[in-house]
């Protein structure tokens, strides 16, 4: 009976020790879902952070470069990374919780420059890219021949880059860089932010992940534990209330709520 007990307590173990200790997630400033710069920094920093805490489980969310964020949590030194893209390469090294948002990936470019519509990757070959480093646009776009990217710290920078003309394009996350276009004091300074746009249409619509390195020793019930926290939350009216909190537009409202009922709702 003894040894019975103490097989039970072993395998409970790693699961108790998971959502005791606390949880360390990294990011980067990534408006207008989450940055420190916003109001509680934003409604998904603000979300993930309630639901696991309602769960027991103490969590910091601090930001930093997206390459850092990536390094930290492949080792082990952070539990998780918050808001990253779906990659065949990156399901290698790391878990995936289930989608806590949507966001649509693209170039951005001056208003001046003269692209076929629809965009097509094969015509880009002869323009300079910038993008983050660790970024995903779409899979497998870095890889395509031909393309040459330079890659930055972040998107702030490469916009930059782009004002002064010593890019032809930026890579990214059309809301965020539509967001830092309109408010960065380092690209509102600069006139030429209003010759900016996204071009249309986005090449991808992605869903945004937390994701958790394999290297680190209980991750995969970190997972699970994730999951339950954030279904705990949003399928209450809880949700509805922080998104007013956020004072977001009520289509916004909506159109978030379906999504997270669909992605931490009961499965069929």
């Amino acid at each position: 009976m003894l040894k019975l007990l103490m097989l039970v307590l072993l395998l409970m173990s790693p699961a108790i020790h998971a959502s005791k200790l606390p949880w360390r997630i990294v990011t980067e400033p990534f408006p207008p879902y989450f940055s420190p710069e916003m109001a509680d920094n934003g409604w998904v920093h603000e979300l993930v952070v309630l639901a696991l805490r309602k769960q027991g489980i103490d969590v910091t969310i601090e930001y930093v470069a997206w390459s850092r964020a990536m390094r930290l949590t492949a080792s082990g030194s952070a539990v998780a990374a918050m808001g990253a893209y779906r990659t065949a390469q990156r399901e290698q090294n790391y878990y995936y919780g289930n989608a806590i948002g949507q966001t649509e990936t693209g170039f951005f470019g001056k208003r001046s420059l003269r692209l076929e519509k629809p965009l097509q990757l094969d015509n880009l070959k002869n323009y300079i890219i910038a993008k983050g480093e660790e970024y995903v646009v779409v899979e497998g776009v870095e890889d395509h021949p031909g393309l040459s990217f330079t890659h930055t710290v972040d998107l702030v920078t490469s916009l930059y880059m782009l004002q002064g003309d010593r890019v032809d394009l930026v890579a990214g996350t059309r809301q965020v860089g539509e967001h830092w276009l309109r408010h960065h004091p380092k690209l509102t300074a600069n006139p030429a932010s209003a010759t900016i746009q996204f071009i249309e249409p986005a090449i991808a619509t992605q869903n945004m992940y937390m994701i958790f390195g394999k290297a680190l020793t209980g991750n995969d019930k970190r997972v699970r534990l994730f999951n339950e926290a954030m279904a705990g939350f949003v399928l209450t009216g809880e949700l509805a209330d922080l998104l007013a909190r956020h004072k977001l537009p009520e289509s916004d409202r909506q159109r978030i709520r379906l999504f997270l009922q669909e992605q931490f709702g009961p499965q069929d």
